[in-house]
């Protein structure tokens, strides 16, 4: 009996071993997962529950130091209900982001809310690459007349911001980037003619997570918020390929020359002026190569039937100037159609 009672306690010895071995395995996969993801482990203990498995606890340093990847560090320790609070701070604060870049267009950059970018964010276009906040912010400046030099080549610099999309929350690690079109256009007043460029494009906003930083807040409790990574510009005039559906980089002389052919006293945004210097008001969607893309108010078309051109703009101008024609008052764009024999076509 004895040795029978000997062998039973053995054997239950070693089948608690076996499971505290097992769990003290399965520990340090995860504590080397941990050390692989940047986290710093300071300390772990074996802790056991009556006649209950014995559990693991092990603990991560919570400064920043001492854990480089800390959306990993608080993902690990959330739970589901305090994950879903982050996903939706996360959220909200990617909404707020986009409210951020519209008051920033509408002021062109006065003021630049330096807190949404990144201390070493990137900024590249077809003219410029900048890498830091204090140069991102030196020139949005200094092309909106608000340094000496700015003020010296630039005036009435604007942005029309027509769409910002983008920036789907995945995860708790992972956003969408967010993508702008706009228009931008200045006044550069050193030349005596003092002509306007006019750039249409979209940017790219890669965007990340940002945790807290304040130190005497668990990460489980630490509120999710955003910052801008990278901005990636282009140019419809020279970078839309592939017959409009994507968007490459080009050499930085082709930009160049695209801004200099816009301070050609012979043309206006790159294009040759028309005839007449009246012109419907409109807003400019998209400048191409070669092309441009405009939107026109809702507005009241005249139509007249003429046999000689002069008399067909004389009933069109009393009908603009309600009765009252005025010589050489025409408002345009206009089309007059030609008929043959053989087809209609319009000029």
């Amino acid at each position: 009996m004895r040795m029978r009672h000997d062998k039973l306690s053995l054997l239950q010895t070693s089948t608690k071993v076996k499971k505290e071995l097992e769990v003290f395995l399965k520990c340090c996969m995860t504590v080397l997962v941990l050390v692989c993801s940047h986290c710093v482990v300071e300390g772990f203990t074996i802790q056991r529950h009556g006649n209950q498995n014995p559990t693991f606890a092990f603990r991560i340093g919570t400064s920043p130091a001492s854990c480089k990847s800390s959306a990993l560090h608080a993902l690990i320790e959330t739970t589901t209900e305090q994950q879903e609070k982050q996903l939706e701070q996360l959220r909200q604060s990617v909404q707020s982001l986009k409210r951020v870049l519209e008051r920033e267009y509408i002021s062109f950059f006065n003021p630049m809310v330096t807190e949404y970018y990144a201390t070493n964010v990137t900024f590249d276009d077809p003219l410029t690459s900048l890498m830091g906040v204090s140069a991102y912010k030196s020139n949005v400046d200094m092309l909106g007349g608000r340094t000496w030099l700015g003020k010296l080549l630039f005036r009435d610099a604007s942005i029309v911001l027509h769409s910002i999309l983008g920036g789907d929350v995945q995860d708790l690690t992972t956003i969408s980037d967010i993508t702008t079109r706009w228009t931008l256009r200045f006044t550069f007043q050193l030349l005596p003619w003092t002509p306007t460029a006019v750039f249409t494009g979209v940017s790219i906003y890669h965007v990340a997570p940002k945790l807290s930083s304040n130190d005497n807040i668990s990460s489980k409790d630490a509120i999710m918020g955003v910052q801008i990574l990278s901005q990636q510009d282009y140019w419809d005039s020279i970078n839309l390929m592939d017959g409009g559906k994507t968007y490459q980089s080009v050499d930085k002389s082709k930009a160049l020359l695209d801004f200099l052919d816009q301070l050609n006293p012979n043309k206006i945004f790159g294009i040759a002026p028309p005839s007449s210097s009246m012109e419907v008001p409109y807003q400019l969607l998209r400048r191409g190569g070669s092309y441009e893309v405009r939107r026109y108010p809702q507005m009241v078309v005249a139509t007249v039937e003429y046999d000689r051109r002069d008399e067909g703009y004389a009933m069109l101008g009393s009908v603009v100037k309600n009765g009252k024609k005025r010589k050489n008052e025409y408002f345009p764009p206009n089309l007059i159609y030609f008929f043959n024999r053989n087809s209609l076509f319009s000029k």
